[in-house]
């Protein structure tokens, strides 16, 4: 079971962390118990334990949140799913499910099997709804607020892996946010096949996200924010088939440099908005409209949500200077 450790400026903690996650592992295996008074235990606001007693109470909420994320985490066609309501609506994605209204097993954790209805599907998301259909109640696990996840939080990571076996409890990862916008949030909780539909909790024991997709290095875990569930809700339950993400017309004109680790422009088409505004290759984007970018993937979203003719404020860097330029973005012609 692999497990991504955060990086601490101290080497001792570091090492200190190791054993932390050590016995948090002795948890999943049944050779540790947690508190049940994990609420009270008090944790740097920013997620760095800095002594001793930051990383118990750090431990105790590990174990929290895997002893929930154990409860609720369901597998079913493949996939995986997490129930988020007694009556029995599971939240997992749409590649998983495929379409509405297909009558499936569900097997819940202890192996027991329940009979599901698969509802709507949103395909751009990636985010879709089933519906146990057995009598309840079930266990279930509540939702947070993903608009409110912070980069570098600890969070939990649960799933069913294809070759798993299934009178196992499910697999849980470890780890941090990587980065994050309304549309996903990145992790270094790795995920594989199998575990697409499992949910990610924070240390609350809250869910935040549902797993959907991974490349090939350890660190771009996707997971897809639940707030895209509350908003599309409606939608989802009635078993409707739909891209909330489908591709927009609304064109800035840049493409990443692929080999950059910060948001450098690669590319600039000729005579679009970027290009209108004097954006050049190599530059580095720092902020669209005021909200910060990271890594490149952040700008595509925050461009889709703007309209042809919308004038946008691009902050950037090249070289060693600081630059603002505005920007009226274009209509992508295919």
């Amino acid at each position: 079971m692999p497990t991504i450790f955060p990086v601490i400026p101290s080497e001792t903690l570091a090492k200190t962390c190791r054993n932390l996650v050590i016995a948090a592992f002795l948890v999943l295996c049944g050779n540790a118990t947690a508190s049940e008074d994990v609420a009270t235990q008090a944790f740097p606001k920013d997620g760095v334990p800095k002594k001793q007693e930051d990383l118990a109470a750090l431990q105790l909420r590990i174990q929290s949140a895997v002893k929930k994320a154990r409860e609720c985490t369901v597998s079913f066609l493949g996939g995986s799913g997490v129930i988020v309501s007694k009556d029995g609506y599971v939240m997992t994605v749409a590649h998983v499910t495929t379409e509405a209204g297909r009558e499936i097993a569900v097997q819940l954790p202890g192996g027991r099997r329940v009979m599901a209805k698969t509802l709507g599907n949103d395909r751009g998301a990636d985010a879709s709804l089933v519906k146990i259909t057995d009598e309840g109640p079930f266990p279930f696990v509540e939702m947070a607020k993903s608009s409110e996840i912070k980069k570098g939080q600890w969070c939990v990571a649960a799933g069913y892996p294809v070759s798993y076996d299934r009178g196992k409890p499910a697999v849980v990862r470890i780890g941090r946010v990587a980065w994050h916008n309304d549309q996903v949030v990145v992790t270094d909780c790795t995920i594989m096949g199998g575990d697409s539909g499992g949910p990610l909790l924070d240390l609350d024991g809250k869910l935040i996200a549902i797993g959907t997709r991974c490349d090939n290095t350890v660190h771009m875990n996707m997971h897809v924010p639940v707030d895209h569930y509350r908003e599309h809700w409606d939608r989802l339950v009635d078993g409707e088939d739909f891209d909330s993400l489908s591709p927009t017309r609304t064109f800035l004109g840049i493409a990443p440099d692929r080999d950059a680790n910060e948001p450098r422009v690669g590319y600039v088409f000729q005579g679009s908005a970027a290009d209108q505004a004097g954006i050049e290759v190599g530059d580095v984007v720092l902020k669209f409209n005021g909200v910060a970018i990271e890594r490149f993937e952040q700008l595509p979203p925050l461009v889709k949500r703007k309209t042809p003719g919308d004038e946008v404020e691009l902050v950037f860097r090249r070289g060693e200077r600081k630059m603002t330029a505005k920007a009226t973005l274009g209509e992508r012609k295919e």
